[in-house]
């Protein structure tokens, strides 16, 4: 059995005090034996340190550089789908992942037990031409497997020099069909409101399409609801279908548009047991008509706080399919050496308290995403252009939400009416 050298002993006990709480009188016993335990575990990390070095063949692989970062990686990336410890390169594109300027493919992915799977295909991107579709696999980038990688080494993967091309290999959500496409990178700009419809009839309705919550989500969703309510709109359909979230702050003001002052919109639950309340500020631009929320499989994180939020305070109906069950909030810190960790800070609760991570939200009104030939003849029908408002895919959806929304506008009316006694 291996001895720990007496230098590494003392390094242990300081390290292992440095992770305990301060020490009171009334707690010497317990952090003592906490101290003990805390010293073990440490020493069992090192005993399996010292035995890679001593034994393992291949020296190219137990380099302590190499060793102390795979094991950071392992450390932090078991956590859960998204905390992530990232190199210095894979940490410096992730601190502009935000930016509205991207130069990649344009797919959102996240992990699953099935492997990276494309949970958005951005609009205007590459990927959109390409026929990239949401559900698919990413097996692998230029002929490198990505199984065992996590997303942001997938993403430092499908980025690079504007103009180049990257091969994609990809399988079918149930793994029966696979195919490779090459891809050439661009930059593009991730549009916030990429559609707005006036939708006429009787009673009109207005359309708006939130794609991603950039920082001027809330000013381009201002815009467009302006527009329509300046046309006499009754209803409102948003569509989040394949939204997969962006900034919290833009979604939460965009609800302001249809909830009253101090509602609470999503409760984060963080460490400790504490649990925050996030509330929209006060909007000069109110719609008190009935609205109809779209989502699918797709719609993820600030994407599925707004949608059970509006649904949760009964100004909303939800049409389409369960949505993805990114219920958790990520924060990057820095590490002294230019690396650093992406970590999940906080779970999304909905205003009731139930949880999104892992399970997502029903829709009210069910209807399974699927292709249709007649897609096209079905949204010139609901007045729906069809070259910016994805051709081959059934909007039944849309229908049913309209069909929703004039039901309950003529109910409204008719309860106007009546005579009062």
């Amino acid at each position: 059995m291996l001895k720990t050298p007496v230098g590494k002993f003392f390094f242990l006990v300081i390290l292992a005090c440095f992770c305990l709480p301060k020490l009171t009188q009334s707690q010497t016993t317990v952090d003592n034996v906490l101290l003990q335990e805390r010293i073990e575990e440490i020493e069992l990390f090192y005993r399996v340190y010292d035995t890679i070095k001593e034994y393992y063949p291949k020296d190219s692989a137990t380099s302590s550089a190499t060793l102390i970062k795979n094991a950071l990686r392992g450390m932090v990336n078991s956590l859960d789908p998204y905390s992530h410890y990232l190199d210095q390169e894979a940490y410096a594109n992730i601190s502009s992942e935000r930016s509205e300027e991207i130069a990649g493919v344009g797919i959102s992915l996240a992990e699953s037990a099935s492997g990276a799977r494309i949970v958005a295909v951005l609009p205007g991107s590459p990927a959109e031409a390409a026929g990239l579709r949401v559900g698919e696999y990413l097996l692998s980038v230029d002929n490198k497997s990505v199984s065992q990688l996590n997303i942001p080494e997938i993403v430092q993967l499908l980025r690079g020099k504007v103009g180049s091309n990257t091969l994609l290999e990809l399988a079918d959500q149930n793994f029966t069909s696979f195919r490779k496409l090459e891809i050439k990178r661009s930059s593009f700009r991730i549009p916030s409101v990429s559609s707005t419809h006036f939708i006429s009839g009787e009673p009109p309705i207005g359309y708006i399409k939130v794609a991603f919550f950039n920082d001027d989500a809330n000013k381009d969703f201002s815009r467009a609801l302006n527009h329509l309510t300046s046309q006499g709109i009754r209803g409102l359909v948003i569509d989040l279908r394949g939204n997969p979230g962006g900034s919290i702050d833009a979604a939460v003001s965009i609800s302001s548009h249809f909830l009253k002052p101090h509602s609470v919109i999503s409760r984060l639950a963080k460490k400790n047991g504490i649990v925050e309340e996030l509330r929209p500020p006060e909007q000069t631009l109110r719609f008190l008509g009935p609205v109809a929320v779209l989502i699918d499989a797709g719609t993820a994180s600030a994407a599925e706080m707004l949608a059970s939020a509006l649904r949760e305070h009964r100004r909303a109906v939800l049409c389409g399919e369960r949505s993805f069950g990114k219920g958790s909030l990520q924060n990057l810190f820095e590490l002294p050496d230019g690396s650093g960790l992406r970590l999940t800070t906080a779970f999304y609760l909905t205003p009731s308290g139930k949880t999104i991570e892992g399970t997502g939200i029903n829709p009210d009104i069910e209807v399974k995403h699927q292709t249709t030939s007649n897609a096209p003849a079905l949204n010139r029908s609901l007045g729906i252009n069809p070259s910016n408002m994805e051709p081959e895919i059934n909007n039944e959806a849309l229908r049913r939400a309209i069909d929703a929304l004039r039901a309950v506008i003529v109910h409204l009316n008719n309860k106007q009416e009546e005579p009062q006694n």
